[in-house]
């Protein structure tokens, strides 16, 4: 399952706590906390996602990491809105985000498929 992140993914997927984990039809799903708007929308700081990329598709030292806004009130899975430079920087699979309230935390384990 974790086989198919590239490092670069799992190192990113660390930073921010976010654990892999698989649904019963064998989907890979990131799952991240989320936080609640004024407006009732669903937010977080996407792993992936940063403000500034060069050409050669690295992010610059300055970037700032990418908030996405989810709408609707309820958690569940969601289409990540990562762009197309993201995926092919990060050679992400597909995959779904998982929002949910909390997340426990990513061991170091977690890099080496050691979980």
């Amino acid at each position: 399952m974790v086989g198919v992140f590239h490092e670069k993914a799992l190192i990113a997927l660390h930073r921010y706590n976010c654990p892999i984990s698989q649904d019963e039809s064998g989907n890979l799903m990131v799952n991240v906390a989320v936080k609640r708007t004024i407006n009732n929308d669903l937010v977080f700081t996407c792993p992936f996602c940063v403000s500034k990329r060069k050409k050669n598709l690295n992010p610059y030292a300055n970037a700032k990491s990418v908030i996405h806004i989810h709408g609707g009130s309820c958690y569940g899975t969601r289409t990540p809105h990562c762009s197309l430079e993201t995926y092919k920087f990060y050679n992400l699979p597909r995959f779904e985000f998982n929002l949910v309230e909390n997340v426990n935390y990513v061991s170091s384990d977690y890099l080496k498929g050691n979980y």
